[in-house]
């Protein structure tokens, strides 16, 4: 799928690198984590076919409700694309932020982390953090500090152009192995988890996943 160009309304300036595949590609990587409300979201995504109509959709996704409900919310440019969502059984909370022109992405996300730390319901904060330039140092040192808290990952927008959960050869996907299948392989192969082979977190399928260090994959 390809934006179309040749229509003046549907060309996508460098600066605005923010499209609908994207934009797409989040919803696919929240619905992959659990997170089922990003379906619906994906359904309607299927009707959409370049960046003018995405623009349009997102004209009305205040009004669907996909805001930071109850973390701070008046974030300009691009942050109006941004959006959170509830798992549905689980003690979670997923936030897709988008970053603009604004070089204080790293204070409104420390202020989103603030925010959590006294929010009186308990849960785990995800925040995936999609840029349109390198990080400087400093924010680097800001967002590892925040790490320590919860759970971030961050990704350029040219790297979610393509889905990068999606193989176009070799494993087809991985699967997260419950404890008990873990321990069960582990007895049955007489392996120590430091024995078993590794695979680093930033490897795109497995960062999109958001799998973690300790976590035991079955490669299908």
């Amino acid at each position: 799928m390809e934006t179309n160009l040749e229509n003046p309304k549907h060309s996508v300036s460098l600066m605005s690198v923010l499209s609908y595949l994207v934009y797409r590609t989040c919803l696919q990587l929240a619905a992959h984590r659990g997170y089922s409300d990003a379906i619906i979201k994906l359904e309607n995504m299927k009707s959409i076919d370049n960046q003018y109509d995405f623009d349009s959709l997102m004209d009305s996704v205040e009004d669907d409700g996909w805001n930071f409900s109850d973390f701070p919310s008046e974030i300009p440019y691009r942050y109006n694309k941004s959006f959170s969502l509830v798992h549905p059984t689980e003690p979670r909370r997923l936030m897709v932020i988008f970053e603009g022109h604004n070089k204080n992405t790293t204070i409104n996300i420390s202020a989103i982390v603030r925010n959590y730390l006294h929010h009186p319901e308990k849960f785990n904060l995800e925040i995936v953090y999609v840029h349109q330039q390198d990080l400087k140092s400093q924010a680097k040192g800001v967002l590892d500090s925040l790490r320590q808290i919860v759970s971030i990952q961050d990704y350029f927008d040219l790297d979610l152009k393509k889905n990068p959960g999606e193989h176009q050869m070799g494993a087809q996907r991985y699967e997260k192995m419950t404890e008990e299948e873990s321990a069960k392989l582990l007895s049955e192969l007489y392996l120590q988890p430091k024995l078993c082979l590794k695979i680093y977190d930033t490897d795109p399928p497995i960062k999109y996943a958001g799998y973690r260090k300790g976590d035991l994959l079955r490669i299908i």
